[in-house]
């Protein structure tokens, strides 16, 4: 029988491993490294966390009501779309307080940044709650039948990253949460741009500026990629013209312009505490594409003179 880890591997061969790839802006052959390991450790975590029976038929439940696995029919369409899935959700009750310690395990084994292992965790969660709800379906077994099945794959997750055993010992919260998303708590957005903390504050705080006032921003043509490097980093990208207003992590296809800055440095200069043109003249921030572009994006989105 294919294990979970080899049939999750199988899915992202070819295109989709391609995709990918672009999502997270990565090459393939980095992205086709550390999959065993990302993957690994949520198969780890699942069988932890279904060792016992409460932890069994919690799982079993949410598999039951929300993962039948008809997410793994149009994989590439999920991949394009993965930051509106239910994979940071998934992870918060698989991980708990131990998901910065378990992108932390891997980024230190294959020398990836958290950001992206992070994302890569985002991503490929469902894909496996995906295959075990199919599974559950398939082939009729009740939770214990279940935690047999995750107990037969700890052992080959624990071969691929042997390290996620420390970090797996604190017990995270055994309920996987239902796709109802009112029912989860949300950070709430900041309101002003100078209480932002991490990226994705920043993000948080444009889109949602940008969706309060659409009819704003219909004669603009925004399409930045932002490449944050650092613990709170990852890549973003802003989206918005008359047809479209997007602001999503990934990979965007044709930006007009590229950002690359480091998230300590991004954070002090969206808070106007770093001088956005020192920035660009010391190296601190790399533009590729068209600075003015930048200028109008700053002062459109956040309310900025750069």
């Amino acid at each position: 029988m294919t294990s979970m880890i080899e049939s999750v591997l199988g899915m992202l061969t070819g295109d989709i491993l391609g995709n990918v790839s672009k999502q997270i802006g990565m090459p393939e052959e980095k992205t086709q490294q550390v999959l065993p390991d990302v993957i690994a450790l949520i198969t780890s975590a699942l069988a932890k966390n279904s060792s016992n029976k409460r932890g069994a038929q919690a799982l079993s439940k949410a598999l039951a009501k929300d993962h039948d696995g008809s997410l793994l029919n149009n994989i590439i369409d999920y991949i394009g779309n993965y930051m509106n899935g239910d994979g940071d959700g998934i992870l918060k009750h698989v991980l708990g307080g131990n998901r910065t310690a378990a992108e932390s395990v891997i980024s230190k084994k294959t020398g990836i940044d958290t950001g992206t292992i992070g994302n890569l965790l985002t991503m490929v969660a469902p894909l496996i709650m995906g295959i075990l709800g199919k599974t559950q379906k398939q082939q009729g077994f009740d939770f214990g039948g279940l935690a047999d099945i995750l107990k037969s794959e700890q052992k080959q997750a624990k071969e691929i990253v042997p390290e996620a055993e420390e970090v797996l010992k604190k017990k995270p919260k055994a309920n996987i949460p239902i796709k109802n998303k009112s029912l989860q708590k949300k950070k709430p957005v900041i309101t002003d741009i100078r209480d932002a903390k991490v990226p994705q504050d920043v993000f948080d705080f444009a889109e949602a500026k940008l969706k309060s006032s659409p009819d704003k921003y219909k004669n603009v043509d925004l399409r930045c990629q932002f490449d944050i490097t650092g613990k709170n980093g990852g890549k973003w990208y802003v989206l918005a013209n008359d047809k479209k207003k997007i602001i999503s992590k990934g990979i965007m296809e044709n930006p007009i312009s590229t950002v690359i800055i480091s998230d300590d440095d991004f954070i002090k200069m969206v808070r106007g505490e770093l001088n956005a043109p020192m920035a660009v003249l010391t190296g601190k921030v790399k533009i590729t594409g068209d600075m003015n572009h930048i200028v109008k994006l700053v002062e459109t989105l956040l309310n900025r003179d750069v």
